[in-house]
């Protein structure tokens, strides 16, 4: 049995949507628990660097991945207490299947959904004993006796003596379990991962304090942002307003901001993430917004008649001659953008029908199949 042509761009499409939102909402939480706890951002600081000590890029290898438990340990909190996802919709096969519950056995009906829920099993009293509210990324570390984090028998024991916690369990799913575990589980661990270690080596994340309000205020305010949740009108649990939390990136060394720019600016651009601004001594504050609704056509449109006007206002002061028609040329991309915009609305318009017909299909054959499993009851008690 070979899969069709649709069936394998259906699947291409859900793995690139389904692995472009949940990864940045995940960012997006990970960066304003880090924001309301500098001490875990020290943390993971120290570790990194011990095991990343240069700054090239090319040497750092895949096994590094293993090696960063302090990071594995802020990212599966992350997913434990503010996981993209509100359930794990599963269904049974075909025939009903039995299940053992305290020493009692139930059987569940063949064809039913069978939903769990990850916010009450990330966070059950019973599982989680320690404060199953509070993001504490050590809980998934714990300690040989050849080395303690309050201990310091050598450089290398204080790290290598941790155990990683296991990344599934029975009471921990971030990935789901078994023969259908999350395709991109592996990618976005290592991901996550290395963008904390590429950005946590050299630099900090802060809250950015509104008026009248100091630093303290400002992270407990993060911290309780990050606990509420857009579930009304997406099907992924968002940070409401991320944008207007504001956290500030601190270089700990102000060459920092000339080396890694370009990178944060692309950093800034991801879907998901909010206002961020870049800071370090000597160095002005640059401001980048980004929106999780950035790939809308009204959003381009917005923020490139922006751009017009700022560099239609600087080639004028310079008296730079035929302003209009060379700002026309450099923005001709913007038409082309759009249109790549409506043909990817127009992919996805289409996908959902198809969806919605195999849905029908699935209906129809189900109704069929029932029919035939009455006639042969019927036949068996004939």
């Amino acid at each position: 049995m070979t899969l069709t042509r649709e069936e394998i761009l259906s699947n291409l499409v859900v793995y690139a949507f389904a692995g472009n939102d949940t990864t940045a909402i995940a960012l997006t939480n990970l960066f304003t628990h880090l924001a309301a706890n500098p001490d875990t951002q020290d943390w993971i600081s120290e570790e990194i660097n011990y095991y990343l000590p240069s700054n090239d890029l090319g040497s750092w290898g895949y096994g590094t991945f293993f090696k960063l438990k302090r990071c594995c340990a802020a990212v599966m909190e992350t997913l434990r207490i503010c996981h993209p996802l509100s359930q794990l919709v599963k269904t049974t096969s075909l025939s009903a299947q039995p299940l053992e519950i305290n020493g009692k056995t139930y059987m569940i009906p063949a064809g039913v959904s069978v939903n769990c829920s990850l916010p009450a099993l990330h966070t059950h009293p019973r599982y989680w004993a320690d404060n199953p509210l509070i993001w504490k990324p050590a809980r998934f570390i714990s300690t040989t006796d050849s080395g303690h984090d309050n201990k310091e028998p050598d450089e290398r024991g204080k790290f290598d003596a941790k155990i990683l916690a296991p990344e599934t369990s029975e009471k921990f799913m971030p990935f789901a379990w078994g023969q259908r575990v999350c395709p991109g589980k592996k990618f976005a661990q290592v991901e996550l991962v290395a963008v904390l270690a590429r950005l946590f080596r050299d630099w900090r994340v802060e809250p950015e304090p509104r008026p009248g309000e100091n630093l303290e205020q400002a992270r407990d305010r993060v911290w309780r942002s990050s606990l509420v949740v857009d579930h009304e009108r997406h099907m992924l649990h968002e940070m409401v307003n991320p944008e207007n939390v504001g956290l500030r990136l601190d270089s700990l060394d102000a060459k920092h901001l000339a080396e890694y720019g370009e990178v944060m600016r692309r950093m800034s651009e991801m879907e998901g993430l909010f206002v961020i601004s870049i800071t370090g001594p000597q160095a002005p504050v640059s401001v980048f917004n980004a929106h999780a609704d950035k790939l809308r056509s009204d959003m381009l449109k917005s923020r490139y008649k922006t751009k017009y006007k700022e560099l239609k206002k600087v080639l004028k002061e310079v008296k730079e001659e035929n302003v209009d028609e060379k700002i026309k040329n450099a923005f001709e991309v913007v038409k082309k953008t759009e249109s790549k915009i409506k043909s990817l609305d127009s992919f996805i318009e289409k996908y959902t029908s198809d969806i919605r017909k195999n849905e029908k299909k699935h209906e129809q054959l189900n109704g069929g199949r029932r029919a035939n499993d009455e006639k042969s009851k019927a036949v068996d008690e004939w």
